[in-house]
């Protein structure tokens, strides 16, 4: 019971050390003590995940980044540290799903799913590779190329 007490009140320290941290990082005044700032550091020094491993929670995930969820392979948008409630299917703004070389072309329903320049996709019997970063538009459109 003592072990999870002492568990107990180094989180708490955590916790206000990032806290304080934060506030500092908005510009209010906060007394940032060397302890603080160690205690601080501790919360985000994590575990990396590997490029093509299986995702889990609990690790760090660099943008670009590849895991391997429910049988698809998801890219990184963003840095961060995952967690059980923010799985690649779940969070769409953190991960996008790796497509296929020429697979149909989908309506992206944002900028997190667009097509990046160099995608492929096969749409109305013909191969497409877009031209253009955060590429929403449908092939024929706006910044896409048949390719023969």
């Amino acid at each position: 019971m003592n072990e999870l007490k002492d568990r107990l009140k180094e989180i708490a320290r955590q916790l206000r050390a990032q806290a304080a941290l934060t506030a500092r990082t908005a510009g209010w005044e906060v007394a940032l003590t060397p302890e603080l700032v160690n205690a601080a550091a501790s919360t985000v020094a994590v575990a990396e995940l590997a490029d093509g491993e299986s995702w889990r929670a609990g690790v760090r995930a660099r943008a670009g980044q590849k895991a391997l969820f429910g049988g698809k392979t998801y890219v990184a948008i963003l840095e961060h540290i995952t967690q059980d409630s923010w799985t690649p299917e779940a969070a769409a703004a953190l991960w996008k799903e790796e497509r296929e070389a020429f697979s149909p072309w989908v309506q992206p329903m944002g900028s997190h799913d667009a097509y990046a320049s160099g995608d492929r996709v096969s749409h109305l019997n013909k191969r497409w590779e877009s031209l253009v970063d955060a590429n929403v538009w449908e092939p024929g459109v706006y910044g896409w190329k048949e390719i023969q």
